[in-house]
């Protein structure tokens, strides 16, 4: 779902009959869709129509549920949105189909192969917040196979060395402009550029919702973007041939200031293998995707071995060494040198609280959330600096934080500071990150590592 002006908007659309059986949030975006006098219906912002057989494995749903977006992952399960599913769960399971394959809306489906499945249960992640839309995925599985060929999906994390060089493909039948919310009949696709955690964490922070790090993915172009209907459809990486996101929230349609926040779906990869690689998951565990760690082993042809050519007998030529006049000397062996510790940059990070009986701290945290180093000063004047090498192609932020909530100034401008220190192999000091004093701020972020900004 895309976020309205000044609310949270999903990119979802319900049909009017779920009002009365969705709730909390889910109800705003209804009250939202009755309200337009067009019929409600998504589609992508700025892009084309896509051509035969380029996605066998996109999923529309059936609109009498809902107007979402699938990806067919499995036989027998479907990857969409959380927010597409949340109080739609009983629909689904008693009259809800989905259209595998689906490319056009006329008949003959623009002359591709297209499946019309029934639900048989839909599945929800334990850590999936409705409220923040965190980790907004869902499974729906079907009450037969699908013959279609399924998608690879990131299971191993590939979005998270994604650059501001990536291009990544929505595709959905979502509203072509948020003006207008004008409607295809055709399946479109269009290509955004990958946006760097710490760009979209900063897009976001004074907005309705906050983007996730962990959970989250940003993509956006100029006039490009997924809109209302394609929530739960694919983010394709074209390029490693794999779904690395499911369409989830923005701030309307191709915003000039705000990209478009897809669930990243290495994010759900656990969840994911525990429900579809379960021992009971397929009717034919022999469908099982090959990043279930029990799927079957694809079957080889063994080859026919060739018949064995003798060797040649060679006679043996006879060496006559000279005597041995004096104790063997042993061959010199360079000393091993210690490797140089490599994929990480030292840095140092150094904290000297003000003269004010506070207590500040200093956290190191990657864009994932990990940790790497937490500094606590609460003494007057009291300094602590860390020496600490944080993995390359990574970015990393400094959280600072003040209790009292008056930055490193009071009363003496210059008696405290937050520095940052890029180091060499000697740990000697190389580049200056950021050194300074500051006032009147109970929170202050910087950016270290490879970040794009």
């Amino acid at each position: 779902m895309k976020i309205a002006t000044v609310a949270p908007f999903l990119l979802s659309l319900f049909a009017s009959t779920q009002a009365n059986e969705s709730d909390g949030f889910l109800q705003d975006v209804v009250r939202a869709v009755e309200q337009q006098e067009e019929t409600a219906e998504q589609r992508i912002v700025g892009g084309t129509q896509v051509p035969k057989d380029s996605y066998p494995w996109f999923v529309e749903w059936d609109r009498t549920i809902s107007i979402c977006g699938g990806t067919l992952i499995s036989s027998e399960y479907i990857l969409t949105a959380a927010h597409c599913v949340a109080g739609n769960q009983a629909k689904l399971t008693s009259r809800g189909n989905m259209h595998i394959g689906s490319l056009c809306r006329y008949s003959g489906n623009c002359n591709q192969d297209q499946e019309k499945i029934r639900v048989d249960n839909v599945y929800l992640p334990s850590n999936w917040n409705a409220s923040k839309l965190q980790y907004d995925a869902a499974l729906i599985r079907l009450k037969q196979p699908s013959s279609m060929t399924p998608a690879n999906i990131d299971i191993n994390g590939a979005s998270e060395n994604y650059t501001s060089s990536t291009l990544l493909t929505a595709i959905g039948y979502g509203w072509l402009d948020w003006d207008s919310k004008k409607l295809p009949n055709h399946l479109q696709h269009v290509d955004v550029p990958f946006v760097p955690d710490n760009v979209c964490w900063n897009k976001f922070k004074n907005s309705g919702l906050k983007y996730h790090e962990d959970s989250m993915i940003c993509a956006a172009g100029d006039g490009k973007d997924a809109c209302a209907g394609d929530s739960g459809g694919p983010l394709f990486d074209k390029q490693k041939n794999i779904v690395s996101g499911i369409v989830s929230w923005g701030i309307e349609c191709a915003h000039p200031n705000y990209p478009g926040v897809y669930t990243r779906v290495s994010s759900v990869a656990p969840w994911l293998k525990q429900v579809v690689c379960a021992s009971n998951s397929h009717q034919n565990m022999n469908d099982l995707p090959s990043w279930c760690p029990n799927a079957p082993a694809p079957t080889a042809v063994e080859p026919v071995p060739a018949p064995p050519v003798p060797a040649p007998v060679q006679e043996p030529v006879p060496v006559t060494l000279p005597p041995s006049t004096s104790a063997p000397t042993a061959s010199p062996v360079d000393p091993t040198p210690t490797p140089p510790k490599i994929g990480c940059t030292n840095y140092r990070f150094a904290l000297k609280n003000d003269q004010t009986k506070s207590t500040s701290k200093m956290v190191l945290r990657s864009e994932k959330n990990r940790r790497m180093l937490k500094m606590v000063v609460n003494n007057i004047g009291q300094y602590k600096s860390n020496d600490v090498c944080i993995p390359n192609r990574k970015c990393w932020r400094v959280i600072f934080v003040d209790k009292k909530g008056n930055g490193l100034c009071d009363p003496d401008p210059g008696a405290g500071f937050l520095r940052v220190l890029k180091l060499n192999d000697e740990r000697e000091v190389e580049e200056t990150v950021f050194n300074s004093s500051f006032c009147g701020k109970r929170k202050k972020i910087i950016w270290v590592g490879d970040c794009q900004k």
